[in-house]
């Protein structure tokens, strides 16, 4: 152990004793490792981490697709009912619509919430469950049911003060009473940075593909892939293209849930950003690389009078193995905090 302590001593005096190239090293290996540690979180974060729900691979974003917009649109009410009776690829098939919600009581002030109308299951096919009260059922769905509704948890701490006594709390939610069922748990928003919820209630319009639309998700079954429920659902969009004319060249688009929220777009980019910087983390291995080969040839008169003064072949590469051990480690500690701050500057930036 004495002898590693002498050579990480040699090490740190050898580093001093070369202030400009050792700083270029470091830098380049802080750059290399911090840029590339920084858009690895990100992408881990938004893509491959997945959603913060049980199960998160299973949950799929269910779109119609026509010849004008193969990217697909939100279904019908008319197609997500025929889809849900048909299917048998996922445990259910769940709607949902965003919109914004004016919210005031008698004792509380104004306040201007991001809502979410959803079918009853969202919740079940998400597996995540109220933390206080009770979920929709299907009673709360009926047209001309009496209005509930279930708020986000940082909206109960700051309307409420986290008192249990919230549920059966009347809110005038957009002009109407509306009775408070249920708090989420904490940092829960669906589908993406939304803090209360309503129940989706809807007649079927007179003629087909009028009326109303939703957003569609639904969770396969265990033994079901992708692949296998995106062909059902294809012929069940053949059926009802036979059968009703406003379903002429409609299909049905099955992508993950993460990737129809991200975008494809966006998760192209995010996966080239990474490749980049992973270029640039191999051009600063390089350029160090080349650097110490520069400086070992330098030493090479010091390490002949090392060998004849008796020093051994692995003693010479341990102690230049110990020198790149220091100068990386201290390159490599730069960039995690280079990560650390850019990391926290990106989520900082996405909140605001």
């Amino acid at each position: 152990m004495g002898g590693w302590w002498q050579d990480l001593r040699y090490a740190v005096r050898m580093i001093a004793k070369h202030p400009g190239a050792s700083a270029i090293a470091v830098v380049a290996l802080a750059l290399g490792i911090g840029l590339t540690t920084t858009m690895f979180s990100i992408v881990q974060g938004a893509v491959l981490r997945g959603l913060p729900y049980e199960g998160a691979e299973k949950i799929h974003y269910l779109s119609v697709t026509s010849p004008t917009n193969p990217e697909g649109e939100s279904v019908s009410f008319h197609d997500f009912m025929d889809w849900r009776s048909r299917q048998q690829s996922f445990e259910s098939l769940e709607g949902y619509n965003q919109l914004g919600l004016t919210v005031t009581s008698t004792s509380g002030y104004p306040e201007r919430l991001r809502g979410v109308r959803v079918t009853p299951g969202v919740f079940q096919s998400i597996r995540v469950t109220p933390a206080l009260g009770r979920d929709f059922t299907n009673a709360d769905a009926v047209p001309g049911a009496p209005a509930v509704i279930i708020i986000g948890h940082a909206v109960w701490e700051s309307r409420y003060g986290s008192r249990a006594d919230a549920i059966g709390q009347v809110l005038t939610v957009n002009g109407v009473p509306t009775t408070v069922v249920g708090v989420m748990p904490p940092k829960f928003a669906f589908p993406q940075s939304h803090n209360a919820w309503i129940p989706l209630s809807f007649t079927l319009a007179a003629k087909r593909g009028t009326g109303g639309r939703v957003n569609v998700i639904g969770r396969l079954k265990d033994d079901v892939s992708r692949g296998r429920a995106s062909g059902e659902m294809d012929g069940i969009a053949s059926q009802l293209a036979g059968a009703f004319p406003e379903n002429k060249d409609l299909r049905v688009r099955v992508d993950p849930f993460v990737r129809r929220l991200i975008g494809d777009d966006v998760q192209s980019t995010l996966f080239t950003m990474l490749a980049a910087v992973f270029g640039v983390m191999i051009i600063a291995c390089v350029n160090v690389t080349n650097l110490q080969l520069a400086r070992a040839a330098e030493r090479t008169k010091e390490i002949s009078v090392r060998v004849a003064l008796g020093a051994g072949r692995w003693r010479i590469v341990r102690q230049t193995l110990v020198e790149g051990l220091a100068l990386s480690s201290v390159g490599a500690l730069v960039g995690i905090g280079l990560a650390w701050g850019g990391t926290a500057l990106f989520m900082r930036a996405i909140v605001d």
